[in-house]
């Protein structure tokens, strides 16, 4: 499907290799997943439960 996008092998292969690199890292427990939050101090009814989800952009 993704050859039929357009896009080149090049392409296809870069993102191939991120993504065994990220398994391989995230099995060996050498690589985390974080999400950091930037607000501004007024911004306070977005934190008034730190487990609730927050909505995409």
């Amino acid at each position: 499907k993704i050859r039929a996008l357009g896009f080149s092998e090049k392409f296809i292969r870069t993102w191939e290799y991120y993504f065994d690199y990220c398994a391989a890292g995230f099995k060996s427990r050498t690589l985390g997943d974080y999400q950091i939050v930037f607000s501004r101090p007024s911004n306070v009814a977005a934190f008034r439960n730190q487990h609730e989800s927050f909505p995409s952009a």
